[in-house]
């Protein structure tokens, strides 16, 4: 997924830059913010911890998950462990959160968890089983959908390398068939 947040960027520079295109977009925006927490496990198991433990407190603290139900007055009503809302609002509310290790330490949940802040897209596209990004673009006064096509091909050509693999689509596509029958129509005829 790095190297198409990161191939996105440059991609999308060169076809703007391009005077065969009059402006261009691509539909996957890598602005969704996220969190990504990683268990050191030989941190857990050297303070006397398992990973069951630390998981439990996360899931407990954070999760809202439901533990049991008790009736009040005729109602039934949930139970649900999580803390308030105002203390788990940030990532750096994980440091809130202890643990007790088995031989009754209290260890803080951030001194074995790693915290790390990126963005990904709210939603991913796939092309072939492969994660993909459909970069649009209209054509400059004048230009045809052929000049497209070979200015979107240079620009892969050149930014490239050999691990992307890249597909028209739309009418790009369509006028790429039609070229290859021809062209096989001329060749056999």
């Amino acid at each position: 997924m790095n190297k198409l947040k990161n191939a996105i960027p440059k991609f999308l520079e060169e076809v703007r830059k391009d005077k065969t295109f009059a402006n261009a977009d691509v539909n996957i925006k890598f602005n969704k913010p996220e969190v990504q927490l990683t268990v050191d496990r030989m941190k857990v198991k050297g303070l006397g911890l398992s990973t069951a433990d630390v998981v439990g407190a996360i899931q407990a603290a954070f999760s809202g998950g439901k533990l049991a139900y008790f009736i009040m007055n005729g109602y039934q009503y949930q139970v649900i462990a999580q803390i308030d809302s105002e203390r788990r609002n940030n990532p750096d509310d994980i440091k809130n959160v202890f643990l007790r290790s088995k031989t009754g330490e209290i260890i803080p949940l951030d001194a074995v968890v790693h915290l790390e802040e990126n963005s990904n897209p709210a939603m991913l596209y796939h092309f072939n089983r492969y994660k993909a990004a459909t970069i649009s673009a209209s054509l400059a006064e004048g230009k045809t959908i052929g000049d497209g096509i070979k200015a979107m091909q240079a620009i892969s050509n050149r930014l490239l390398d050999e691990t992307y693999h890249t597909a028209l689509n739309g009418p790009s596509r369509i006028m790429q068939k039609v070229l290859q029958i021809f062209c096989l129509l001329l060749y056999w005829h």
